[in-house]
C-alpha cells in the first residue's frame, strides 16, 4: 500500500512492521545490524534487544581480538620452530598476498557488499547469487592472465641461464603469494558478500580467525612430529588457510540463502561487473593500501632502524584500535547501501550514528595506549619516551578518522566512490610532496606528524 517498500513484498523473511508514519523492515537473524530500513522520510533503527545487539557487539570484537592473539601466537611458533627466517618468508609471504589479492579483486568486494545488501533486502537471491558468481569469474579470469605472464617472465629468465641461487625461498615464497593472491580476493568477496546478507558476526569470524587457526596447526603438526619448519611447509599452511577461509564464507552465504525465500519474481543482476564505478572502487582500494604502507616507504630515507621500530610499535597499537572500528564497516555498509537505493534521506543519520560509535570505540582505548606505554615499551625493548610521543602524535590523526565516522565506507556504498578516491588521492599527494622537506628538516617526528595530518586530511 502507500507508503510502504517494495522491500517488503514477497519474502518469507523479512517482516514490516508499521511504526506511525513509516515501516520499518528488519531481517530475522540478522546480527548487531543497523541496516533495519525505515522507509520514506524514517531513518535506520536497531530493532533487536539491547542485550542482543551487545552479545553481537562483543562477539565480533573478541574474534578480532582473538585474530590479533592468533597473529601473535603464529609469529611466536613460527619463530621458535624456523627463526627469523621462517617470520621474514611469513611476513612476505602474507604482505604480497594481500597486494596481489588487491589487485585481483578489482573493487568487486566492495561492489558486491552494495549491491548484495540492497538485493537482499529485496529478498532477490537470485540476483545476489548471479553477482557472485560473476565477480568469483572476472577474479578467476584476472588470475589467470596474471599466472600466465608471470610463467612467461620465469621461464624467459630460466632460457637466459639466470639461476636464482640463494633466492630460491624467495621464489617459492612468490609463487605460494600468486597461487594464494585469488584465495585472498575470494575471501573478500565472499566476506563482503555474508556480511550483506546480515550475517557480519560469521563473515569476521571467518575472516579474521580460519588462517591463523591453520598456521598453528601447521606448526602443531611439526612440533608434534619433531619436524623442522620449512619454508615449503610453512608456505603450504599459509596456501591452505587462505583455501579454507573462502571455502567456509560459501559455505556459509549458501546457508544463509538457503535460509531466505527468494522473492516471487526475482531479477538479474543489475548492470555488468566491469563498469567506471567499479573501476573507482579498484583504484581506490589500491590507493588505500599504498596509503597505508607509505610511511614505512618514505621513513628508510630519513629515519634509523630504531626510530622506525619505535614507529612501527605505536602504529601497530593504534592499528589494534582503529581495526575495532572497521567492525562498523561490516554493520554499517549494507545500511548505507541500502539507504542510498531508496534515495538516501537517512544516510546523514547513519554517518551520525558510526561517528558516535567510533568515538565510543577509540577515545577510551586510545587514552588506554597512551597511559599504558609504560608497561608496553618494555616488551617491545623501545624507549618509553619515544613511545608516548608517538602515540600522541599517531592519535590525534586517528581521533579524527573516528570523530568523521565511516565517511569513506558511506561514499562508495552510496555511489559516490569518486570523492572517496579522491580524498585518498590527495592525502597521499600532500604527504608524498612533502615528505622531502619535512623529513629532511624535522626527521622521524616531523614525518610521524605529517602521516598523521594525511590520516585527518583524508578523512
Amino acid at each position: 500500500g502507500a507508503g510502504y517498500s517494495p522491500t517488503c513484498t514477497g519474502t518469507s523473511t523479512l517482516r514490516c512492521v508499521r511504526t506511525g508514519a513509516s515501516t520499518v523492515v528488519s531481517s530475522p537473524g540478522s546480527n548487531m545490524q543497523a541496516d533495519t530500513l525505515q522507509t520514506g522520510t524514517g531513518y535506520a533503527r536497531l530493532l533487536r534487544p539491547a542485550f542482543d545487539r551487545y552479545w553481537s557487539a562483543g562477539v565480533m570484537a573478541a574474534s578480532r581480538l582473538a585474530a590479533v592473539a592468533a597473529q601473535f601466537a603464529v609469529q611466536a611458533a613460527v619463530g621458535a620452530l624456523g627463526g627469523a627466517g621462517a617470520l621474514g618468508i611469513l611476513q612476505l609471504f602474507q604482505s604480497w598476498t594481500s597486494i596481489g589479492g588487491e589487485v585481483a579483486a578489482r573493487g568487486l568486494p566492495t561492489r558486491a557488499m552494495r549491491d548484495s545488501a540492497v538485493d537482499f533486502a529485496n529478498g532477490n537471491i537470485t540476483g545476489l547469487r548471479q553477482r557472485l558468481r560473476q565477480c568469483a569469474r572476472a577474479i578467476a579470469g584476472s588470475w589467470i592472465a596474471t599466472v600466465a605472464l608471470i610463467a612467461a617472465g620465469l621461464a624467459g629468465l630460466y632460457t637466459l641461464g639466470i639461476d636464482a641461487g640463494d633466492s630460491t625461498s624467495l621464489l617459492y615464497t612468490f609463487g605460494a603469494a600468486v597461487i594464494a593472491a585469488p584465495l585472498f580476493a575470494l575471501l573478500r568477496l565472499t566476506a563482503e558478500t555474508l556480511k550483506a546478507m546480515d550475517a557480519a558476526t560469521p563473515a569476521i569470524l571467518v575472516e579474521s580467525l580460519v588462517l591463523p587457526t591453520v598456521l598453528l596447526g601447521g606448526c602443531a603438526l611439526l612440533w608434534f612430529n619433531g619436524q623442522p619448519m620449512t619454508t615449503s611447509a610453512l608456505l603450504a599452511a599459509g596456501v591452505a588457510g587462505y583455501l579454507a577461509a573462502p571455502a567456509a564464507m560459501a559455505a556459509l552465504i549458501r546457508r544463509r540463502a538457503q535460509q531466505t525465500k527468494d522473492a516471487p519474481n526475482p531479477v538479474a543482476a543489475r548492470g555488468p561487473i566491469d563498469s567506471k564505478d567499479g573501476n573507482v572502487l579498484w583504484a581506490t582500494s589500491l590507493l588505500s593500501v599504498a596509503f597505508l604502507h607509505l610511511p614505512f616507504m618514505v621513513l628508510p630515507f630519513f629515519a634509523t632502524a630504531a626510530d622506525i621500530g619505535v614507529y612501527a610499535v605505536a602504529n601497530k597499537l593504534m592499528g589494534i584500535v582503529t581495526m575495532l572500528l572497521l567492525l562498523l564497516a561490516a554493520v554499517f555498509g549494507p545500511a548505507f547501501a541500502r539507504s542510498a537505493a531508496q534515495g538516501g534521506g537517512n544516510l546523514k543519520h547513519l554517518l551520525q550514528r558510526s561517528q558516535l560509535y567510533s568515538c565510543i570505540v577509540y577515545l577510551p582505548l586510545a587514552a588506554a595506549l597512551v597511559i599504558a606505554h609504560p608497561l608496553l615499551a618494555p616488551l617491545f625493548n623501545v624507549s618509553t619516551q619515544e613511545l608516548q610521543l608517538m602515540l600522541l602524535i599517531l592519535g590525534v590523526g586517528h581521533m579524527v578518522n573516528a570523530a568523521t565516522g565511516l565517511s569513506g565506507v558511506m561514499l562508495n556504498m552510496a555511489g559516490a566512490a569518486r570523492l572517496e578516491l579522491a580524498a585518498t588521492a590527495g592525502a597521499t599527494t600532500i604527504a608524498l610532496a612533502a615528505s622531502p622537506l619535512v623529513g629532511a628538516t624535522q626527521g622521524h617526528v616531523g614525518l610521524a606528524v605529517l602521516f598523521s595530518v594525511a590520516i585527518a586530511t583524508k578523512n
